[in-house]
């Protein structure tokens, strides 16, 4: 039996602008997480603010921003784009933007207003709706908490970055270097596998930021000392190891190091039989996360203390699986999906094997159905990630490869909640939070997308793709400056990267800067000549420059089996300023199922968007939603 939730309107109000004010400077804080703490729903939640205040939820966030960004301009001196940034507003233009339509004045006016006169100014219009006058006092009241938490939060930017990792509330930051093979190469599988293990059930503990193996990977028979590493990943602690099979047995050696001393806090020699290592991995992430004082959930304690598999050959055939999967070529895909198909026959029950063949089958998808607009091999991973999650509610994985699938097929609501149930379980998961970070990005939610990029650079802080990922994001979220800053805080890390020069020549271009930009589209194409994003834009550059004629030889030469050629055509049209032949290009591509990534996000297509036929095809993929509510 459903138990009603209705507390009075000022217990309503009170609590929400109290989770608001304490959450202003959380970089991970959303709406979901707000009606999380609220206990409610989305729809319950907005159904609640708007009954009593008239306003969405959107909007009832944004005024109280706006009364807390009043407080600061009347009381520090900090600059507009700074207030703009600390009140939770994706850029400074969208905060004047607001301000102006909220109150009639701009935010420099404003402040200018007070500076210049010895008494209070005239208060500015109430833009809430008649009925929720009342609820003003109470955000003011929240405002000026908000304000006073703004002073704790100077505070902790102005502090030293490297803290003691034993402080209260202080994520500690780890990385699990490869282990060692001290056998044959066809046991390296198994080096690889423990340590995957070891990190996806370290990455459980939120207070815990764990480096994606991917980096972690990098360190692979580095010379680096623990000190190097340590720095150049800013971390407390690291994790070593060896494997050594003979015959039957194998012996894994682990050894925690402090990073700032360099010292062994433990190391501790585990032998197995071969038929006993199911549990291996779950007793080293245990005992790693007990001596850094991490408290185990009654949910955590339940998933260690649950074995995934009882059968030790499922078990090994799931680390090859994996291990083979990560090459991505045709054989071993092939070859990983039987793997894992063999774990399922031995035991039935067990989980990880479903979510690898659901992987395996994502995989071939992209081999096999490039263009298809229904792929067999997709539903295959859809049923088996169901399937994963029916056997282990807590497989964060199989939630991730489910988001994904919902995203292919533009499910938007199903895609985000699997996203969030994934990272809810596995906030530390590098691929997740990148992931998720692309999808907001597809639905023209920019600001939340940019949180979940900084989440994944954070953990995965060498892969070129993540960090271009980032920063072709913020460069749709129009954030020019801190997208120049990103560019040249990677440029030594990445700068042999076709993604990086790519990434560098779309921010030239977003800003019209057409000359510029070329070369580095040129340059990306050198160093990858088949990026065909990178083609695209140059076109396009070229056709903003008026030079027709290299617009018209780059449609002559494109590849008619391309099945994203539609998408090319599209963007080159547009720089032509051709924009029927353009949506004439899109609409093919939507008859066969398939639309441009970041259609409502790229500002290329921003003037086609409000077209009847672009409006058609907006809702037929379920954005058309999404872009109003970006424009209102």
């Amino acid at each position: 039996m459903t138990k009603n939730f209705d507390p009075n309107l000022d217990e309503f109000i009170n609590k929400l602008d109290s989770i608001l004010a304490q959450s202003a400077h959380n970089p991970h804080f959303t709406i979901d997480s707000l009606c999380l703490q609220m206990t409610l729903s989305r729809s319950q939640l907005h159904r609640k603010i708007k009954g009593a205040t008239g306003l969405s939820t959107t909007l009832y966030i944004r005024h109280f921003r706006l009364e807390s960004a009043k407080m600061l301009l009347g009381t520090t001196e900090r600059n507009i784009s700074e207030i703009a940034y600390e009140v939770g507003f994706g850029s400074p233009q969208n905060f004047s933007k607001y301000f102006m339509e909220a109150y009639g004045i701009s935010p420099s006016d404003y402040r200018k207003n007070l500076k210049t006169t010895s008494r209070q100014p005239e208060p500015v219009e109430d833009p809430l709706p008649a009925k929720t006058k009342k609820i003003n006092r109470t955000i003011q009241v929240a405002a000026i908490a908000f304000f006073l938490g703004s002073i704790g939060w100077i505070l902790y930017l102005l502090a030293p970055r490297h803290k003691p990792a034993e402080q209260a509330n202080q994520r500690i930051a780890i990385a699990i270097l490869p282990f060692t093979n001290l056998g044959p190469n066809e046991d390296d599988y198994f080096a690889k596998g423990i340590v995957e293990d070891i990190l996806t059930h370290l990455s459980r503990f939120k207070n815990l930021r764990v480096i994606s193996r991917t980096t972690s990977q990098t360190y692979e028979h580095t010379n680096k000392s623990v000190r190097q590493i340590a720095r150049e990943l800013n971390l407390d602690y690291l994790v070593e190891g060896s494997v050594r099979f003979t015959g039957t047995q194998v012996r894994v050696t682990v050894q925690l190091i402090n990073a700032a001393t360099d010292e062994h806090l433990w190391a501790n020699n585990y032998d197995r039989s071969a038929n006993d290592l199911i549990q291996l991995q779950t007793q080293v992430a245990r005992q790693i996360a007990e001596t850094l004082n991490q408290q185990l959930s009654p949910k955590l304690k339940e998933h260690f203390n649950e074995s995934p598999t009882k059968s030790s050959e499922a078990y090994d055939a799931v680390l090859k699986g994996r291990y083979l999967l990560r090459n991505r070529q045709k054989e071993d895909v092939l070859e990983s999906y039987r793997l894992f198909e063999y774990a399922i026959r031995l035991d039935s029950n067990y989980s990880d094997a479903y979510t690898g063949l659901a992987s395996a089958a994502t995989v071939m998808a992209d081999i096999y159905d490039q263009g298809s607009q229904v792929s067999p091999y997709l539903e295959i991973a859809e049923e088996n990630a169901l399937k994963a999650i029916r056997e282990d509610q807590q497989n964060a994985n199989a939630y991730t490869l489910l988001a994904n699938i919902y995203r292919e097929k533009f499910k938007w609501d199903e895609a985000n909640s699997s996203y969030q149930i994934a990272l809810e379980l596995n906030p530390n998961d590098a691929i997740t939070n990148y992931w998720y970070a692309l999808d907001l990005r597809q639905i023209g939610r920019l600001d939340e997308a940019i949180t979940y990029h900084e989440i994944a650079s954070e953990l995965d802080p060498f892969q070129p793709v993540v960090n271009a990922g980032y920063i072709y994001t913020c460069i749709m979220a129009g954030r020019f400056d801190f997208s120049k800053q990103l560019l040249e805080d990677g440029r030594v890390l990445f700068k042999n990267s076709f993604l990086h020069s790519f990434v560098e020549g779309y921010l030239n271009m977003s800003q019209g800067r057409y000359e510029q930009a070329i070369p580095l589209f040129n340059k990306a194409l050198d160093e990858n000549p088949d990026f065909k994003t990178s083609q695209a834009c140059l076109a396009y550059s070229y056709g903003r420059m008026g030079q027709r004629g290299k617009v018209v030889e780059y449609l002559r030469q494109l590849d008619p089996d391309d099945p994203s050629i539609h998408f090319r055509k599209a963007v080159a049209y547009l720089g032509l300023g051709e924009n029927d032949q353009a949506i004439r290009q899109i609409k093919l591509a939507a008859d066969t199922g398939k639309i441009p990534e970041e259609l409502i996000s790229e500002h290329i297509y921003k003037p086609i968007l409000n077209d009847p036929t672009m409006q058609s095809i907006l809702e037929q993929f379920g954005l058309l939603s999404y872009l109003n509510a970006r424009t209102h």
